[in-house]
């Protein structure tokens, strides 16, 4: 019981990966040793904060596959990407890889704070391809959780982000899409390093300079990665 309160009084870990272990580890717990209480109000409030975070990467994913798209109309004859482009598509799996860590979270969670298999089965469910299995899924979360959790959760599962893109992004309903600038901005203020890794990139390659200002922080930041991908592209829009 000590372990699994200390591992919930740390599921507000900044680095991901770890949060992820944290989770994973008290998901074990709950299934081997039925008698172990669990918070349900904290993980309540961690569901939400992960809810949160999910609709804010959404927010930065449309915009980037905005810009996306938009590139891909200006340039239609042009067969041969420029390297621009590719460092945006190489950002947009980025996004995409986070988005499905970030719901993976949230079923975890979820298998703490409600029947550990039902959420697993529906989590599931939601990653199907299959439209019935989906429309299943949902009308289970629906009927099973909380009024203010089915509020929030519901509309992020029953759109896939194809449909997101195919009906004019800008407007879905609650979410602000940043500007392209601001996208930029708040990725490289965020505590994702491979998503920070990205974004360097994509400016080096775009030569954003308004940019320039933040990567120029990062020139000594701890993660080599970002270390390094911050000097090149000082180098590469500088030159």
């Amino acid at each position: 019981q000590n372990s699994v309160n200390h591992l919930i009084n740390n599921l507000s870990q900044k680095d991901l990966h770890l949060r992820y272990e944290i989770i994973k580890a008290l998901n074990k717990l709950r299934v081997k040793f039925q008698g172990l209480k669990f918070d349900k109000q904290s993980i309540k409030l961690k569901i939400l904060d992960e809810i949160e975070l999910y609709n804010r990467t959404l927010t930065l994913w449309i915009r980037q596959n905005m810009e996306l798209i938009s590139g891909e109309a200006a340039n239609s004859s042009n067969t041969d990407l420029d390297q621009g482009h590719k460092a945006r598509k190489l950002l947009v799996i980025a996004l995409d890889e986070k988005l499905d860590k970030n719901l993976e979270r949230i079923f975890r969670l979820l298998g703490l704070h409600y029947p550990p298999k039902d959420m697993y089965d529906a989590y599931l469910g939601i990653k199907s391809n299959n439209p019935h299995i989906r429309a299943n899924s949902i009308e289970f979360l629906d009927n099973i959780l909380e009024s203010k959790l089915k509020r929030i959760l519901i509309p992020i599962i029953e759109t896939t982000r194809t449909d997101i893109l195919a009906d004019r992004p800008s407007e879905i309903s609650g979410l602000k899409v940043p500007s392209e600038f601001e996208c930029i901005n708040l990725i490289l203020q965020s505590h994702d390093n491979w998503l920070k890794t990205c974004t360097i990139y994509l400016v080096a390659e775009l030569q954003h300079e308004e940019s320039l200002n933040l990567i120029s922080r990062l020139i000594d930041d701890p993660d080599s990665m970002v270390r390094e991908t911050a000097k090149y592209c000082l180098e590469k829009v500088k030159t």
